[in-house]
């Protein structure tokens, strides 16, 4: 306990020497409040522009639920989760089960809000995988109770948030990815500069309102190719001439 508040300690001091060349971080002088700047990223060319447009316009809409379970199927991270002990009930559907989990606590619906949407799974089978399947390592139990920072599960919701959010990113990623390269077969050029403003931080394409189906949650997405040919920056950005 004390190596950590040492540590803490430390991180402190080391923010607090740097505050006055921090230009993104103010402090309010009446208030105390601490704030950051948004930060501007780098002007977009005309052709990053439209690929951007384009890119918007071609990417498929998907809900949570599917962006979650496309990412646990590739990735394999449901895998991490299980039964406390070998005497515990197995889940049948796994993988279904800990994504709809992921996301009820994830997303902040929590176990009776995310049963009402999804009529596959009550509210008690939620909350019953979230305290026996979805548990913390043993480390992390001890820090827990040495820091007493708050419950197990605001721990857990915390974590299912980093969960979620990491894989709607990787999934509209590998949509991104698929789209740009159909593009570039159809005779965009794809220069290297304008790829990099993109960012797979979208919200356009992701559907979080209405209802939550489970039922093609098992089903394993194609598997994806992750290379992406670029041109050389000095190329400009031209759709294809069409007859």
């Amino acid at each position: 306990m004390d190596n950590l508040k040492q540590q803490l300690a430390k991180v402190a001091d080391q923010v607090d020497a740097g505050y006055p060349d921090n230009a993104d971080l103010t402090i309010d002088s009446v208030t105390g409040v601490p704030s950051l700047k948004q930060r501007q990223g780098r002007e977009r060319t005309a052709s990053a522009a439209a690929l951007e447009a384009e890119l918007d316009r071609r990417l498929p809409a998907r809900g949570v639920l599917e962006h979650l379970a496309r990412a646990a199927h590739w990735t394999g991270w449901w895998h991490r989760f299980g039964p406390l002990s070998g005497s515990d009930p197995k889940l049948k559907d796994p993988l279904a089960r800990y994504v709809v989990t992921a996301f009820t606590y994830g997303s902040g619906l929590g176990a009776t809000q995310a049963a009402r949407h999804m009529a596959t799974v009550s509210a008690h089978e939620l909350a019953a995988i979230a305290k026996r399947h979805c548990t913390p390592t043993p480390l992390r139990q001890r820090r827990l109770a040495e820091t007493s920072r708050g419950p197990e599960m605001q721990d857990k919701a915390v974590k299912f948030l980093d969960l979620l959010a990491a894989s709607v990113v990787f999934s509209t990623t590998i949509d991104m990815t698929h789209v740009l390269r159909r593009m570039a077969q159809e005779g965009w050029t794809l220069n290297g500069s304008d790829l990099a403003v993109l960012s797979p931080y979208r919200r356009e394409n992701v559907l979080r309102f209405g209802d939550y189906t489970t039922d093609q949650l098992h089903i394993p997405p194609p598997l994806y190719n992750p290379t992406l040919s670029t041109a050389p920056d000095t190329m400009i950005l031209e759709p294809a001439e069409r007859s």
